[in-house]
C-alpha cells in the first residue's frame, strides 16, 4: 500500500478511539501505538498523583523515552474522555513522599 493510504487509515483510527483499550498518538511527525498494558499503567500512576517525570520513570520499561510522549498520552486520553480526574494531586503525592 502507498504510504499516504496507511497514514490516512491510522489517522482515522486515532480519531475513533474513545472506547478502545489501546491508544494511538501522533507526535514528532509519526504515529505511536500504545497497548492496553501501557494505557492501564499510565492511568494507575496518573491517579496515584505521579507527575510526568515519575510516570516516565515507571514506564521506561515499556520503551517510552520522553516526557513529550507522557504528555501526549495524557492529552489524548483527556481528549477522548478516557482519563478520570486525579484521586491524589501531584503536590499531595510529592508531599506525602517527602515527609514519610
Amino acid at each position: 500500500r502507498p504510504l499516504a493510504q496507511i497514514q490516512e487509515k491510522i489517522n482515522k483510527l486515532s480519531k475513533k478511539q474513545s472506547e478502545k483499550n489501546t491508544l494511538i498518538i501522533f507526535t514528532n511527525g509519526h504515529y505511536i501505538f500504545y497497548n492496553e498494558k501501557i494505557v492501564t499503567n499510565f492511568k494507575t500512576y496518573y491517579n496515584k498523583g505521579l507527575g510526568e517525570k515519575e510516570v516516565l520513570e515507571k514506564l521506561k520499561k515499556f520503551d517510552i523515552k520522553t516526557r513529550t510522549e507522557i504528555k501526549a498520552i495524557e492529552e489524548s486520553l483527556i481528549k477522548h474522555n478516557r482519563l478520570e480526574e486525579r484521586k491524589v494531586s501531584v503536590k499531595e503525592y510529592r508531599d506525602k513522599k517527602r515527609y514519610s
